[in-house]
């Protein structure tokens, strides 16, 4: 099987998935779309046709909304971050979040804040 048949048959099963369960927000315009270029693209590749495919498919993602007290949390988090950030500009976040490696970051930060301001 060639890429392009493998990009096919994919892009064909996650069109076939999305009509089998539909986003609520999916209009039945969409799922015409969605069914008319499946069609295409079962006759034959086309890179046109797989990128709107695509469009449509990922542009109906279900929406995750968050209520009042989860938004209070989200302004309370950014502000502790942003206290942080502005007393130590240079501290990094390490990918392995332990305490020990927020640690060294910390001290690293520390230091460079230290060895700046003794210029």
């Amino acid at each position: 099987m060639s890429n392009e048949e493998e990009m096919r048959e994919n892009m064909l099963e996650r069109a076939d998935g999305w009509l089998e369960t539909p986003p609520e927000n999916a209009t039945d315009d969409d799922i015409q779309d969605v069914e008319r270029f499946s069609a295409r693209l079962r006759n034959a590749y086309n890179e046109r046709t797989m990128s709107t495919l695509y469009s449509l498919i990922k542009g109906h993602r279900n929406t995750i909304t968050l209520n009042e007290e989860e938004m209070a949390k989200v302004a309370i988090v950014a502000s502790n971050l942003l206290n942080i950030f502005e007393g130590l500009p240079n501290l990094s976040i390490p990918r392995d979040k332990t305490i020990e490696n927020l640690e060294k970051s910390v001290i690293k930060a520390l230091k460079v804040a230290k060895g700046e301001n003794s210029v």
